[in-house]
């Protein structure tokens, strides 16, 4: 069965370990609403199915234009939990540079303040959020490039100088490998 995969563009405010004494029953702090954020009362998610290989294809090709390396941090939810919180979901392109992860992009549309909290309630206490380590990133962005889904000239383009020298360090040592 697919799940929907949510990107943590916040890091480190998705649950904490500690209780906290002021939150009432079924309450969940504010701080994770940070990762919510809509545009044009969206939000964008993934369908994943299958295993990990999918997840790391999604963070590479969202971590190609992003404006730095950095690890991908998420979490993956079913997909039904949306309908008694009345969210709908619309096949919508997605806008990375591999057309393979554009096709399994997804929107929750007409959202409203209260159906975003409603969602935050029911994921923050039930999902554990999961990362694709920057290093792991740079790998599979490699191997993407290296077999011709994406462009290497539309990738990194806003990276530091040093995250820019590994992904190429990587590329060139599959590059390497493949003439042998």
């Amino acid at each position: 069965m697919p799940v929907l995969l949510r990107q943590l563009r916040i890091k480190n405010c998705w649950r904490t370990d500690e209780p906290l004494p002021w939150l009432g029953a079924g309450e969940v702090p504010a701080d994770p609403l940070a990762n919510f954020k809509t545009a044009n009362n969206t939000l964008s998610v993934f369908v994943v199915e299958g295993d990990r290989r999918r997840i790391e294809r999604i963070a590479a090709a969202m971590a190609a234009t992003a404006t730095r390396l950095d690890d991908f941090e998420y979490v993956v939810f079913d997909q039904n939990v949306l309908q008694p919180v009345g969210i709908q979901i619309i096949k919508v392109e997605g806008d990375t540079v591999d057309s393979i992860v554009n096709d399994w992009h997804m929107d929750l549309i007409e959202l409203s303040a209260a159906k975003v909290a409603e969602l935050a309630r029911i994921l923050v206490p039930n999902c554990e959020p999961d990362m694709v380590t920057a290093k792991r990133v740079v790998e599979v962005l490699a191997d993407i490039i290296a077999s011709g889904s994406v462009s290497r000239q539309v990738v990194a383009q806003h990276w530091k100088k040093d995250d820019k020298r590994r992904l190429n360090q990587e590329i060139e040592q599959r590059a390497r490998v493949s003439d042998k």
